[in-house]
């Protein structure tokens, strides 16, 4: 008897678990697990997806105190991961405003979303290894012409900068900063799996610097506060490419200036990441507080962008470059419209090892092309059709010139010449880093200039 009572219940155990898988493969809230490949072109690549969807907030008002609530529901995150539906954690904050009301907004949207267990792909095209497109120089005097020396611009060409730039060992696609922060959300089908969501566009960086002396600096002499539980701010994510294992970081300090309350009239509002290589990233906005939806609305990044960048300017003279560093972030993987329908240039606005070039004929008179090298030697012929990479400008006149540089830790020198000869046709030039005079010397074809070394 006691065998055949085991015998029972060791089968309907088993009829009970199959009760439950057959269950859950008819659930229609269930089409994929999450932890099942899908099939057709919604397949899950690893990267992440872009999916078009319907966001939904919810705010409350009742005794001062406002409630918000926000969902994203997509067909696209149904077919890929297995869910349709992803829910961020309820904000609530104090107001101080008398009365209650409740309203819905829904708004059609497109996000791109992430699984924890995937990883950001970056996009825009290849940005600094071997076509630096990602970064400026800018000069002041010279002429505009066409050079005798072959080359077809009087000017800088932004699309072949790559000779004047070495590969950094941390990137992304070339990028050495991440494109945007993420908003993380939990979803639980059986198991409870993290999710993230694009947010802002990442709009300035550091290179190499403290974060305890940038936030020092700018709460002390530039009128910023650290955000606290009454600014009524959130949490938001990097991906640090950079780190051993890479993974997603929160971010280590927020900080707010202008009206920084939580019903604020006008603020701005900057989150700051160190990355485990030591760059410092930023994503900074300007918002204000919005009675129709009893939320923070953004209406600015690129004011924010230059405010920090004018802030900082005092502590880093010389080394601030406006819109420097190009992030492809003005618009989503698939060229939607990104950044809460504002405007973003996709640049990022940097502090950076900053080379400065000035140089004067001292015996020439005509156009001569000008070229620049950074850990490596200056060939000769530089020029187009010869080179290219290594040509900054084409000029008759005296000029300033200036270049951020974005390199690993370490020895570092540049190397400039100019197409003349001396000492018939020469010129003399004067190598700056961060503002010191590094070298001086008559330049020509055969005679070049280089810096002695500087470190990082």
């Amino acid at each position: 008897m006691k065998i055949l009572k085991q015998h029972n219940r060791t089968t309907w155990f088993k009829l009970l678990i199959l009760g439950f898988v057959a269950l859950g493969l008819s659930s229609s809230s269930i089409v994929r697990p999450i932890w099942a490949q899908a099939t057709g072109p919604t397949s899950p690549t690893g990267h992440g997806i872009t999916a078009s969807g319907t966001q939904t907030i919810v705010s409350t008002l009742s005794n001062g105190w406002v409630t918000l609530s926000q969902t994203f529901s997509s067909p696209d995150m149904l077919r890929t991961y297995g869910f349709s539906t992803i829910t961020w954690p309820e904000e609530q904050f104090y107001t101080g405003q008398s009365g209650s009301k409740s309203m819905t907004i829904n708004e059609k949207m497109i996000r791109f979303v992430l699984l924890a267990t995937e990883t950001p792909l970056p996009f825009g095209g290849p940005a600094l290894v071997s076509s630096a497109v990602a970064v400026k120089g800018n000069s002041t005097g010279g002429s505009s012409q066409t050079s005798s020396v072959g080359s077809s611009s009087a000017t800088e060409s932004q699309s072949s900068l790559g000779g004047t730039v070495t590969p950094m060992g941390a990137t992304q696609n070339g990028y050495v900063y991440p494109q945007f922060t993420l908003e993380k959300t939990t979803v639980c089908i059986i198991i409870c799996i993290d999710i993230y969501t694009y947010s802002d566009p990442v709009n300035f960086a550091y290179e190499y610097q403290s974060l305890d002396s940038i936030s020092n600096y700018l709460t002390t002499s530039a009128s910023w506060a650290v955000a606290g539980l009454f600014n009524c701010v959130g949490d938001q994510y990097i991906y640090d490419f950079s780190a051993s294992t890479p993974y997603y970081k929160i971010e280590d300090k927020q900080l707010v200036k202008g009206d920084t309350g939580c019903t604020t009239s006008g603020r701005y509002h900057a989150r700051f990441w160190t990355m485990a290589n030591g760059r410092v990233v930023v994503g900074a906005h300007h918002e204000h507080f919005d009675l129709l939806c009893l939320c923070h609305k953004i209406d600015g990044w690129d004011s924010a962008e230059n405010q920090v960048a004018s802030d900082e300017g005092g502590q880093f003279p010389n080394r601030v470059r406006a819109d420097d560093y190009w992030l492809a972030n003005n618009n989503f993987p698939n060229g939607s419209s990104c950044c809460q329908g504002v405007s973003n240039d996709g640049y990022a606005s940097t502090v950076t090892t900053t080379v400065m070039i000035q140089s004067y004929p001292t015996s020439d008179t005509y156009l001569r092309s000008h070229g620049l090298a950074v850990d490596q030697a200056l060939p000769v012929p530089w020029w187009p059709p010869y080179q290219s990479g290594f040509e900054f400008l084409v000029t008759s006149g005296s000029f300033t010139y200036t270049r951020g540089l974005y390199l690993d830790r370490g020895s570092h020198y540049v190397e400039e010449a100019a197409s003349g000869f001396v000492p018939s046709y020469a010129w003399h030039t004067k190598i700056f880093i961060n503002g010191v005079l590094n070298k001086e010397g008559d330049v020509g074809r055969y005679n070049h200039l280089t810096s002695n070394s500087f470190t990082i």
